[in-house]
């Protein structure tokens, strides 16, 4: 296995003109998802059944754009371009991506269910928290990456991607740990600058927060700048990080992309 300093230096390489392109494209392509989901409930009754429906393939749509976006960092480290076909590709396999990717989310869901008790200390919750926020989207990543090799078994996606994962555990979480920090500062942040205009019973909805805020200007402007700082910071240094996942799994998908 190699250290993380021999990843670091693959890192450099890899990066060098490109960390701006595929920044901008995580940050973008995530604002965007967000104002459409955000912005539903806006132009629907949200206890309507077509508004249930249309939320929810919505939701279908959006995932598989972000495993699609995260082809980018792969074929970054294979050296190859991304194209029409890949999102083609994407779509042909999109129902190994959702069920794969349900798979997490509901071992996230139970998890992070199970983290909120640690909420009585606030510094081991927000800790706890950004490891875990760390684990699951490098989770999601490498599923990406081996429908992206063409592996179509459920269980070797979710297995296979979890025990590489955990075999470079030591790796991911020195080369995030930057991203952990800025994880748990920026968290404090908002909720302090949010709850000092709003107080504490606010939506976790981005658009409704922003309406509430309209009608006071240093609010609205405190708000939407603590929000675009966390963005803007914490795509940046997710670039590298699913670089890094690129790495790893090229490194070791042939440990675990044959599980049966």
């Amino acid at each position: 296995m190699k250290t993380y300093q021999q990843y670091k230096e693959q890192l450099s390489a890899q990066l060098k003109g490109h960390h701006l392109r595929l920044f901008a494209i995580l940050l973008v392509s995530s604002l965007l998802i967000s104002l459409c989901k955000d912005s539903l409930i806006y132009i629907m009754d949200a206890k309507s059944l077509v508004y249930s429906i249309l939320s929810f393939l919505l939701s279908l749509f959006f995932s598989l754009i972000n495993y699609v976006i995260l082809f980018l960092f792969i074929q970054r480290v294979r050296n190859e371009s991304f194209g029409v076909k890949d999102v083609q590709y994407g779509a042909s396999r999109f129902i190994y991506l959702i069920l794969a990717g349900l798979i997490v989310s509901v071992i996230q869901l139970l998890v992070s269910t199970v983290a909120t008790f640690l909420i009585m200390v606030p510094p081991l919750y927000y800790v706890g928290m950004s490891v875990l926020n760390v684990f699951f989207i490098l989770w999601n990543a490498l599923i990406a990456y081996g429908v992206y090799d063409g592996v179509t078994r459920i269980k070797a996606l979710v297995m296979g991607s979890f025990q590489l994962l955990w075999e470079q555990i030591r790796v991911i979480l020195r080369g995030s740990l930057v991203y952990m920090i800025w994880f748990v500062v920026a968290q404090i942040g908002i909720l302090l600058v949010v709850t000092s205009f709003l107080g504490n019973d606010i939506s976790n909805n981005l658009m409704e927060v922003f309406s509430v805020a309209a009608n006071n200007t240093q609010a609205l402007i405190s708000i939407i700048g603590i929000y675009a700082l966390y963005y803007v910071v914490q795509f940046y240094l997710l670039v590298p990080l699913y670089l890094l996942s690129a790495n790893v799994y090229e490194d070791g998908k042939d440990h675990w992309i044959n599980i049966k």
